[in-house]
């Protein structure tokens, strides 16, 4: 073991990015590691700040995608090596998202899983795109909705996401919240700013939208659009 240790150390200080590598590894194809490995890795772990932002990045989007992370993010956080990338990242709530997502048929999304464990410095850390941070921040403020008004401003995918990751957390959700989120997405506010005016001019039409969006939330998209005017 000391040996294979050793050798396991050479190869991780010619690129300390191969400590990723090994996780990425484990989740995709692999159910253990092999002897001397996660020595090396407790070991080397410090050496992970000389990585780029950028290449930690590429590696968690594809760890993240595999069918089932979580025991690899275990091991990540019992080794130290989670923290060095993502401190304060908590994957605890991993296997019941992986379970969550088997039940109600969704694909394996490295978004999800990120936003599921991680904390609001990620994209800088990981050097995402200005896409991708919008993606995560979206997903964030839907977690703080209903299930309704999520489904209504962030669209199916992004409250469905939302939902997920509430379940992995232990919040109760209706049974029925796959339906209502998609009937949601797919119920515009009937009117616009135009339907407003001249009753109402300047920052008064934009309170007004807001207050005919959430009458027609409550309605449960219902309501008609002479009520909401």
């Amino acid at each position: 073991r000391d040996r294979l240790t050793l050798e396991s150390t050479r190869s991780i200080r010619e690129d300390y990015l191969r400590i990723l590598r090994f996780f990425r590894f484990l989740a995709w194809y692999a159910d253990h590691a092999a002897p001397g490995t996660i020595e090396a890795i407790t070991a080397e772990r410090d050496g992970l700040p000389r990585v780029s932002a950028e290449r930690i990045g590429a590696e968690m989007r594809k760890l993240l995608a595999a069918p089932d992370p979580a025991p690899a993010l275990a091991l990540m956080a019992e080794t130290g090596v989670l923290s060095q990338v993502l401190p304060q990242a908590d994957p605890t709530p991993m296997p019941a998202l992986i379970a969550a997502e088997a039940a109600h048929g969704a694909v394996p999304d490295w978004r999800r899983r990120l936003a599921a464990m991680a904390r609001p410095d990620t994209p800088e850390r990981l050097r995402l795109s200005r896409a991708e941070t919008k993606w995560l921040a979206a997903l964030e403020q839907a977690q703080t909705l209903g299930i309704d008004e999520a489904g209504f401003r962030h669209g199916f995918e992004i409250a469905r996401d939302a939902a997920l990751i509430r379940l992995a957390r232990g919040d109760d959700l209706p049974p029925d919240w796959p339906a209502r989120i998609r009937h949601a997405a797919s119920a515009p506010l009937p009117i616009a700013a135009a339907d407003l005016m001249p009753e109402l001019t300047g920052p008064a039409v934009g309170r007004g939208l807001k207050a005919a969006e959430r009458a027609w939330i409550a309605s449960d998209f219902r309501a008609p659009r002479a009520a909401l005017i």
